[in-house]
């Protein structure tokens, strides 16, 4: 029971009526001897009822929730839209279209994260050249392993690497341009946009990984900060 009680206070550390619930819920099953199995969602729940209390009955989207959003929708509108034209005036749809939608939302989640983040301790304008300089060592850094693969240089290619892992919008952008690129291209190998220097599956995983370190780390900060 005590070490329930002390799970509960680490679920929410900044948040002290939700030991309160916990307790709660402990002894309403300890009383009618229900076995204790959904603490984790009883919490949640009770965390989102507590919201929905203080917006007045009514869930009301926070602003990290509309920005969201917003990306979400221009992506749709933006990228799908593209997409739907060519394909109603040519009949021609880019392979793996649902992959590359989802690679480039992510990269778009990136750089929110990274701003959100920013913006939890950073004022406007650090904040903004935080971001435009990463994202230069990210672009420098992916041409550099673009032309380093090219011409067999293991020092550029480390170099492009290195700058992914500073930053790895341009991992991801050239992923979405393989798997997006047409099958002649891909064998000409002849373009603007392809990629000599293709990034791997755990690239991607490490680039989901670090948005949600980002992001979580902009809530945690934002929670304590008072505002």
């Amino acid at each position: 029971m005590e070490f329930l009680r002390e799970r509960s206070r680490m679920i929410r550390a900044n948040n002290p009526r939700i030991n309160e619930w916990v307790d709660d819920y402990l002894d309403g099953c300890f009383t009618n001897g229900k076995s204790v199995n959904i603490l984790t969602q009883w919490c949640i729940s009770k965390d989102l009822e507590e919201r929905f209390r203080r917006q007045g009955n009514d869930f009301v989207p926070t602003r990290k929730e509309r920005r969201v959003f917003i990306l979400t929708l221009y992506l749709l509108f933006m990228v799908g839209g593209t997409m739907g034209v060519v394909y109603a005036t040519s009949g021609y749809i880019a392979p793996h279209s649902i992959q590359g939608l989802a690679l480039l939302w992510l990269n778009g989640m990136l750089f929110l994260s990274l701003s959100l983040w920013g913006g939890s301790f950073l004022s406007t304008l650090t904040n903004g050249v935080v971001a435009f300089g990463l994202f230069g060592v990210a672009f420098v850094g992916g041409w550099m392993e673009q032309i380093g693969s090219f011409l067999e240089n293991p020092v550029a290619v480390n170099i492009g690497i290195l700058s992914s892992l500073i930053f790895p919008c341009e991992a991801v952008w050239r992923r979405t341009v393989y798997l997006m690129q047409s099958p002649l291209v891909t064998r000409l190998g002849v373009s603007f946009f392809s990629s000599s220097s293709v990034p791997s599956r755990l690239m991607i995983l490490y680039a989901v990984i670090y948005a949600g370190i980002l992001l979580i780390g902009a809530v945690r900060r934002f929670n304590r900060r008072d505002l």
